[in-house]
């Protein structure tokens, strides 16, 4: 999967839409990026890797990293509520 279709997905999980502008749209993956590395724990960051970014169902995430589905939901969760958020603080700056 490209970086910009998983960032239109991650978007479209937000509930946050992508600016039109190349370069502010730039800006918000970087901001983006730097969000899931600093602001989740390390078991977030999979989980958005894997549901959001990489499209795997719950599930199969649940089984690749070897916990339940509802820690899965959870984690995921608690880790777009983050990510919403840090975006929401991020299209502040960039406008």
């Amino acid at each position: 999967m490209s970086r910009r279709v998983s960032y239109e997905l991650l978007s479209e999980q937000l509930g946050a839409p992508l600016p039109d502008d190349r370069e502010t749209r730039r800006r918000l993956y970087a901001l983006t990026a730097r969000a899931i590395k600093e602001r989740l724990p390390d078991r977030q960051q999979a989980v958005v890797r894997l549901c959001i970014l990489e499209g795997q169902t719950v599930r199969q995430a649940a089984k690749r990293l070897g916990v339940s589905a509802s820690t899965i939901s959870r984690e995921r969760k608690r880790a777009l509520a983050t990510l919403a958020n840090a975006l929401e603080y991020a299209m502040e700056l960039l406008r």
